[in-house]
């Protein structure tokens, strides 16, 4: 049980470190800066996480904190994807009327299709499949967390 718990810590820890650099290397590709939390426009929630926030070409505010789970080691593949989910929950539905199911529908195709270039495909698929059950099932206080108009 204490192995068990080591690698499942250690896995983590890695999953985050990970993330942490992929969100760093985006937001800097968008002249964005990273902060430690992040309170909820709409909410007012405030989440404990690593977000960045940035200014889009149109002027807009937007914010992202990408993968926040395990990928199984499909982060650079599943990355553009959960920011992707990440935007569609924050403009929606006011931008395109979409729900937050549509919004995971989206996320879910994005990341099927981005394990095409996977090293082992039915692996990536199963992660991708796993990731769309969490958003499904834990995804409600995010959809809730913005609700505004925007360019994503």
């Amino acid at each position: 049980m204490r192995i068990y718990l080591i690698t499942l810590l250690t896995l983590f820890h890695i999953n985050t470190l990970a993330k942490d650099e992929l969100l760093v290397q985006y937001c800097d590709d968008l002249g964005g800066k990273v902060v430690n939390s992040y309170r909820c426009p709409k909410s007012k929630l405030k989440i404990p996480f690593q977000f960045c926030t940035y200014t889009n070409q149109f002027g807009e505010h937007q914010f992202f904190d990408g993968c926040t789970g395990p990928s199984g080691g499909h982060s650079e593949l599943f990355y553009p994807h959960c920011i992707r989910h990440d935007l569609c929950y924050h403009h929606e539905p006011s931008t395109s009327g979409k729900t937050q199911k549509m919004c995971d529908s989206e996320f879910k195709r994005g990341l099927l299709n981005s394990c095409q270039n996977a090293e082992n495909p039915k692996k990536c698929r199963s992660w991708a499949k796993t990731m769309y059950k969490a958003v499904r099932s834990f995804g409600r206080l995010a959809y809730n967390c913005a609700d505004y108009q925007g360019h994503y």
